[in-house]
């Protein structure tokens, strides 16, 4: 009973995961099934043709375009990586650090001054031993 739905929980997570993966890898086979016919194709005509010495030619452009569709698919199947917190910070603001910081327009200069800093706890537990 629950199988075809565990079957379909299981691919629709495969689906959404390697969506992009999976399309192009379809696309990919696609084109080299074309590439074969086109290739079956040419050299058919240059066996009637009795041009026998361009289907060297024929060859090496098959295999030539076999490999750019394979470089391309392969290319387009890297992992996507995480954004990390760099690549999320626009390229022309920098992060001011301490020392590139003027004091006189930082209004945090007198918290930083601050030996201890007081939290909303050490208010109430304060508040609370007073009474």
């Amino acid at each position: 009973m629950f199988n075809p739905l565990i079957r379909f929980t299981i691919l629709t997570t495969i689906w959404h995961k390697y969506k992009e993966n999976i399309k192009s890898t379809i696309a990919t086979i696609l084109a080299l099934i074309f590439i074969q016919l086109v290739y079956l194709d040419v050299t058919e005509y240059l066996q009637v043709a009795e041009q026998v010495n361009l289907l060297v030619y024929a060859l090496a452009g098959k295999w030539l375009l076999v490999l750019a569709v394979l470089l391309v698919w392969l290319w387009g199947l890297k992992p996507k990586r995480k954004k990390s917190m760099n690549d999320t910070l626009p390229i022309n603001k920098k992060i001011k650090t301490e020392r590139e910081a003027k004091p006189e327009n930082d209004p945090f200069a007198n918290i930083r001054s601050k030996k201890r800093l007081r939290s909303r706890g050490d208010v109430l537990i304060e508040s609370h031993n007073k009474k």
